[in-house]
């Protein structure tokens, strides 16, 4: 596409899809505010019959629309600072944030909202003004995750997702201020590392054993153990494509992919414990290494499985492969910031939790040597 004026408050944008397409939507900025308005027209890949006629159809459709938005702003008729946080609901702001977050492919963040509007719906029995929302509101909605059997880490991370919408509504000229600003140190769930589960070694080898040879079951722990051994989160192995497989410099093989939740590049060894999980045979380089991956919610429910016929007894889903990684690179000598570059964290504070972990498990292993 063709790069517009900078100084122009309405600039045409796309971004590519899985399927080739290319989604069309508008990003305004005006008075010092920036939206983005998705506008469902859709770029066809111009290989097929056909889509050179219809893609030009559709830009002189986004065209038409982008001209029209410019006239209305420069009119003040758009609708681009409602009037204040009294007719926009909460719920239907955090939709309209993810809907952007989807259409600009951060599939994990918009799932993470989606996941934070459906509590939310339950919580408020009906809309709920932004403007309305206070300390108070935000504590007893806190209070209410806790009484569903949230851990405090999942409670934090709905509070930061809220505080984010929040400062938007604020940019937005919804709210004066974030009341999550005003909330105590004893407001703030508790984010206790004991709640980072992780698997050993030998847990790993007993799902192994248990999954055997079972196509059903290897569907949902193939990819589970592979990400044991590169610490991959579920969204990045879902995205993992052959391409982003190349050769090291020392002759084997290493993953180079942008995480989808942080947009950085982590580079990972491919060693031979992850490889026995992949499919054999390397397919193109845009197709994906796990093409038949389960949803992130079924994955989880059927890992439980596996891992109580494995005797295991934790609280396991996919993420728990992430934990897993750190902690077995730091029990077999692996210094924090090696850990910290592998799992792809901006702030090594975050990898010295797994640090803990470790040092409290070489403690309680100490603490089995009898007295004297």
């Amino acid at each position: 596409m063709r790069r517009e004026s900078v100084k122009e408050p309405v600039r045409l944008r796309s971004k590519m899809l899985k399927d080739g397409s290319e989604s069309l939507y508008l990003d305004i900025y005006w008075n010092g505010t920036r939206s983005y308005e998705f506008l469902k027209l859709y770029l066809l890949p111009e290989a097929e019959k056909g889509a050179k006629a219809r893609n030009k159809e559709t830009m002189a459709i986004a065209m038409t629309l982008k001209s029209e938005r410019i006239v209305a702003l420069q009119r003040g008729e758009y609708n681009f600072a409602p009037a204040g946080g009294k007719k926009v609901d909460l719920i239907d702001f955090i939709d309209q944030e993810r809907q952007g977050y989807e259409e600009r492919g951060s599939d994990c963040y918009a799932a993470n909202l989606k996941s934070l509007s459906s509590h939310l719906k339950v919580f408020t029995k009906g809309r709920k003004p932004i403007a309305s929302v206070d300390k108070k509101f935000i504590v007893s909605f806190l209070d209410y995750l806790d009484r569903c059997g949230m851990m405090g880490s999942s409670r934090t991370m709905f509070l930061l997702l809220l505080s984010t919408i929040l400062n938007r509504a604020v940019k937005a000229g919804l709210i004066d201020r974030n009341p999550v600003k005003l909330l105590s140190k004893e407001d703030r769930p508790e984010n206790d590392s004991k709640e980072r589960e992780y698997l050993t070694l030998d847990e790993v080898r007993k799902i192994e054993a248990v999954v055997g040879d079972d196509p059903f079951l290897q569907r949902a722990a193939f990819p589970f153990l592979f990400s044991c051994f590169t610490g991959l989160r579920y969204s990045d192995v879902s995205n993992l494509q052959w391409g982003n497989i190349v050769n090291s410099a020392d002759g084997g093989y290493e993953i180079h992919i942008k995480q989808q939740k942080t947009r950085s590049t982590v580079v990972v060894p491919l060693t031979d414990n992850a490889m026995r999980f992949m499919p054999s045979g390397r397919g193109a380089a845009s197709d994906y290494v796990f093409p038949d991956l389960l949803q992130n919610q079924h994955s989880n429910v059927r890992l439980r499985q596996i891992a109580e016929q494995a005797g295991i007894d934790k609280y396991i889903s996919f993420h728990v492969a992430r934990h897993t990684y750190a902690t077995m690179l730091l029990t077999y000598g692996a210094d924090l910031y090696t850990v910290s570059k592998l799992l792809g964290h901006t702030d090594i504070s975050t990898t010295q939790i797994y640090a803990k972990l470790v040092d409290s498990k070489r403690r309680d292993a100490v603490d089995l040597i009898p007295a004297l």
